[in-house]
């Protein structure tokens, strides 16, 4: 049975579509593998600057140093040393009896989705960064 030459070209397409994704995957789990240990290391001084950062601070500090962190970055890793910072500050810092108010479960993905808009507009910086970030914040508050 012939295959039109439509169907080849879609084959094709998606075969070099697969491929693709197949050696971008593999990639970066080479890169990761060949830097997991500088990786580790950055990530323990993000956590021990942060631990440092929150003691005797409460966790609006550490929120707000985030944010200040985040509107500094450019780039995705620059992003993620923050939200590690975040999490870290926050699991030494004092109790902030209004930090989680307000902040809805990400159970709850409507609400989620328009608290986390809300929350970056209201700070100003208008990236999927910032959501991250507040999912972080998410995430504590609903973890305890």
């Amino acid at each position: 049975m012939a295959l039109g030459k439509g169907l080849r070209i879609f084959l094709i397409v998606v075969g070099a579509v697969v491929l693709l994704v197949a050696l971008l995957i593999g990639g970066f789990a080479w890169w990761l593998s060949s830097n997991k240990d500088e990786l580790k290391a950055m990530g323990d001084r993000i956590k021990a600057e942060a631990t440092g950062f929150g003691q005797g601070r409460n966790g609006e500090a550490c929120l707000a140093e985030g944010l200040r962190q985040l509107d500094a970055c450019d780039g995705m890793m620059c992003a993620v040393k923050t939200r590690v910072f975040l999490t870290a500050c926050l699991e030494v810092a004092e109790p902030s009896p209004d930090l989680c108010k307000g902040v809805p479960s990400s159970d709850s993905i409507v609400n989620s989705v328009m608290w986390l808009r809300h929350q970056c507009a209201e700070v100003q910086i208008d990236t999927d960064d910032c959501q991250d970030l507040f999912g972080e914040l998410q995430d504590f508050c609903h973890d305890e």
